[in-house]
């Protein structure tokens, strides 16, 4: 956080300021900017671009020929610089006939911290544009009455800036049949299978990796919503190691999703669980992307 201030010991009527929260919650100790950013003068209403280097200010200088405050320019010092940002931009649409969702609920989790680092609802259009840090691995939730949820997860680990924002696309399914009637409970369609794109296991694994919970209270909260809905957890593997290994790997963490559900408190005569192993392959089994998008925990209204 970057402010102005005429309380703190400074060089003149009022001076800029840095402060960073940590993972506690507390405000690090102010540190001023210093000279040539802050003067004798007026120093405030610092803007920081979103490559967290760039800053904009207004201030006033008493060899000033322009007025009484101006805009400058500088370049922020690297113990003052902020967390380069980008936009997330996208729509969320109905996967069967492609029209957008208004009102969507779209919410973004730092995977790392398990923390919510961005919500926001669709306009009339169905589209959404959020702002977050780059570096970072994200996972990204759409939901909407009547509607199963959408999840997906990416990386901005140095690879967009503000100038290219990331873009997605979320298709989210009815769960029967029939146009979903508003304000009722959702009924079931068979065979309408939702991937868990964040829901995580350790290489050969079963157990779930504490970055999954988020994904699953989701599915909790689905599932509490819509008390007569009854799902199958199905696992899937890559190709990689003996296909009798992989099925019984896919079962296990199939069960594994099905204990954790059961622990939330949903009953455990609604929910059975699958392996299918490598069967069920959904992309090329000759590339690490290929291989990782098969390797998947998906739910089916049953």
């Amino acid at each position: 956080m970057y402010f102005s201030s005429q309380g703190l010991a400074g060089m003149g009527k009022s001076d800029i300021f840095v402060t960073r929260k940590d993972s506690a919650g507390n405000w690090s100790k102010p540190i001023n900017l210093g000279y040539p950013i802050n003067t004798e003068g007026r120093d405030w209403s610092l803007i920081v671009a979103p490559d967290g280097k760039t800053a904009i200010y207004s201030a006033q200088r008493p060899d000033d020929t322009h007025g009484g405050l101006d805009l400058y320019s500088f370049t922020l010092p690297d113990y003052a610089r902020a967390i380069p940002t980008t936009f997330v931009r996208g729509i969320v649409r109905d996967a069967l006939t492609k029209k957008p969702i208004a009102n969507a609920i779209c919410n973004l989790t730092d995977l790392k911290t398990q923390k919510t680092t961005s919500e926001i609802r669709t306009d009339s259009s169905g589209s959404f544009l959020m702002p977050l840090p780059t570096d970072r691995n994200y996972g990204f939730n759409a939901s909407a009455k009547n509607y199963l949820f959408y999840s997906d997860n990416f990386s901005l680990k140095g690879l967009f800036s503000s100038e290219k924002p990331f873009e997605i696309t979320a298709d989210l399914n009815l769960p029967k049949k029939e146009e979903a009637k508003k304000d009722q409970p959702m009924t079931a369609k068979t065979g309408n299978s939702i991937v868990l794109r964040n829901v995580f296991f350790n290489t050969s694994s079963y157990e779930l990796l504490p970055e999954s919970f988020g994904e699953l209270n989701r599915l909790v909260d689905l599932l509490n919503e819509n008390p007569t809905i009854k799902i199958q957890i199905g696992g899937h593997t890559d190709t990689d190691g003996s296909e009798k290994a992989n099925l019984l790997l896919s079962e296990r963490r199939a069960a594994s999703v099905r204990d954790y559900l059961i622990r939330m408190g949903i009953e455990n005569q609604r929910l059975t669980a699958k392996g299918f192993g490598e069967s069920q392959p959904i992309d090329t089994t000759d590339t690490p992307e290929g291989k990782a998008r098969n390797r998947r925990t998906e739910f089916m209204v049953l």
